[in-house]
């Protein structure tokens, strides 16, 4: 796209005249399916750019509130689709400043609150000021046909909203979205909604059929837009499962480059690199991600942002064994109390220590992991250091502090099951639990319950995919269970479950590493090449010992 000015006045200046943009992005890898009622022509947009003149991808939202008002209402809808969710409300704050009788304004103000994807729920007090933003929308004298669909689409997640759970708000507010896009399906911005909201609302199924389904409207919106924001993004969250991820590798490649001064789209393409095990491009973008990041701080403390690329950063590192690079990621991390309290910073908090020990398999430093978070606002995060913790003591075979913490793991489960989202969190503590279980009786030498143990754990964790936040679990639960086929010395056995363990985590170190040892110590010489030289490919570190083995038998 040909760069423009970055003046205020070049911005203003570019909705006068709405620009058509023509398709001819790479879109290779994107799922291409899609149903007579989706819009794939090309059809008229607007480039939105950011305050500091960088790009902000390309919109088709009806705006009719003057140069300044429309300016900001494209600028908020746009960081809306990129995530930036604070920055977002802003611009939608300034667009109705400039203009109080911009309806849309109103309604944008109040979906900067719904954060269908991430880890968190609209407090009280903001369910509040959302149903009086819809009021003032409702009121105002700047509306049309379309804002005023936009207004009750959006009233669905207000209405009766204390009384129902997240999960029952975010399916009502897909229902309206769906009915505003088979009423118009050439509406781009309320067929990125659905798409949000279904994917939103999406229940577990390893066979991921509302991801697939918003896949294919998100396809739709990329032929005809193919730099918009929320085509890319949700494309992103919708194959975010390694399975699926091939299919989005081309927006990937093309996210961050086209919204490249954003933190979170510059991170977002992590996402797939890190399903489909390209570790050196996630650390290039959560570098980047969280450089970007920490120059822009929310309410005046680090943001959010930050911690999450950290997080997806050091696991990175941690795949190619790059275990300083890892150490010095975990070095940056800032203390709970100066960073913008939100559930993807306390996630970051308690894992980058954790994921540190536990995929080094350094138990004595897992036993002692200590709480980092408030257990009471994010029981299932804070399960993390207990897990990790109860999985150092098994291994070391202190089997009484282990029960403690697996005791602790069923009252954090418990207390997941608490928390208003609809994410099924208590699923992933009661599959940490399991393991921890399977191990403690391992110690013990109950061996057939111990497997069966880690097995169940295992298929939960099949059943209940991972959620964004995370870029992986601290420990997966195949793996671990493969790890006690391998200590048993049942190796076939443990080279399958290891292989396994590689369909839905590619490139991962460990499991590489497992499933080379367990097939040259079963015998197959033929196997044990293959995953030990997918091993080095992946591992550019030079810390982890049993490198220097794995170099000397595939020379040999």
């Amino acid at each position: 796209m040909k760069k423009v000015r970055s003046t205020e006045a070049a911005a203003i200046a570019l909705l006068v005249g709405i620009l058509t943009v023509a398709c001819g992005a790479d879109l290779s890898g994107t799922a291409t399916d899609s149903t007579p009622e989706m819009a794939v022509a090309p059809v008229e947009s607007v480039i939105v750019l950011a305050a500091d003149g960088s790009d902000l991808g390309r919109l088709a939202l009806e705006v009719n509130c003057g140069a300044t008002a429309d300016m900001h209402l494209l600028r908020g809808m746009s960081l809306y689709h990129n995530m930036t969710f604070w920055e977002a409300k802003a611009e939608f704050t300034e667009a109705t400043a400039a203009e109080p009788g911009c309806a849309i304004g109103y309604w944008g103000a109040a979906l900067s609150f719904v954060h269908p994807i991430w880890p968190d729920t609209v407090s009280d007090a903001d369910v509040v000021v959302g149903r009086e933003l819809l009021d003032q929308a409702r009121a105002a004298a700047i509306r049309s046909d379309r804002a005023d669909t936009y207004i009750h689409a959006l009233s669905g997640y207000y209405e009766d909203a204390e009384s129902r759970s997240e999960l029952e708000r975010l399916q009502t507010l897909r229902d309206r979205w769906e009915g505003v896009h088979n009423a118009d399906p050439s509406d781009i911005e309320a067929t990125a909604l659905h798409a949000l909201t279904l994917l939103g609302a999406a229940t577990p199924d390893p066979t991921f059929p509302d991801q697939n389904r918003a896949g294919a409207l998100l396809a739709s919106i990329l032929a005809a837009i193919p730099e918009h924001p929320g085509g890319m993004h949700y494309t992103i969250h919708a194959y975010d499962f390694a399975p699926l991820a091939d299919r989005a590798l081309g927006v990937a490649n093309i996210y961050g480059k086209t919204i490249s001064g954003n933190s979170h789209a510059l991170h977002m393409t992590s996402h797939i690199f890190t399903q489909v095990g390209m570790w050196p491009e996630s650390i290039d973008y959560n570098r980047r991600a969280a450089d970007v990041a920490l120059a822009e701080p929310v309410a005046g403390r680090i943001s959010h942002q930050y911690l999450h690329a950290l997080d997806y950063l050091a696991y990175a590192y941690l795949q190619q064994g790059n275990d300083e690079a890892a150490m010095a990621v975990w070095g940056e991390v800032p203390l709970v109390d100066q960073a913008f309290d939100h559930a993807a910073t306390s996630y970051a908090i308690a894992a980058i220590p954790v994921r540190y020990a536990l995929e080094r398999r350094e138990w004595g430093e897992a036993a002692a992991a200590g709480a980092t978070i408030d257990a009471s606002a994010y029981p299932a995060y804070a399960a993390i250091t207990t897990f990790a913790a109860g999985m150092g003591a098994a291994h070391n075979g202190n089997n009484d502090e282990a029960r403690v913490q697996l005791a602790r793991l069923a009252e954090l489960r418990d207390a997941a099951r608490l928390i208003n989202e609809p994410y099924d969190w208590a699923a992933q503590v009661e599959i940490q639990r399991l393991t921890l279980q399977s191990w403690i009786e391992y110690g013990t030498g109950d061996t057939d319950a111990a497997l069966a143990t880690a097995a169940s754990a295992a298929d939960l964790e099949t059943a209940n995919p991972k959620h964004p936040v995370t870029p992986g679990m601290v420990l997966p639960a195949r793996e671990a269970y493969a790890d006690m086929l391998f200590a048993l010395e049942r190796y076939d056995e443990a080279a399958a479950q290891y292989a396994a363990t590689l369909e839905t985590n590619p490139n991962r170190y460990r499991s590489l590493l497992g499933a080379g040892d367990s097939a040259r110590l079963a015998g197959n010489a033929d196997a044990a090449r293959g995953f030990y030289g997918e091993l080095l490919e992946v591992a550019t570190g030079s810390e982890r010992p049993e490198l220097a083995r794995v170099r000397e038998h595939l020379a040999n």
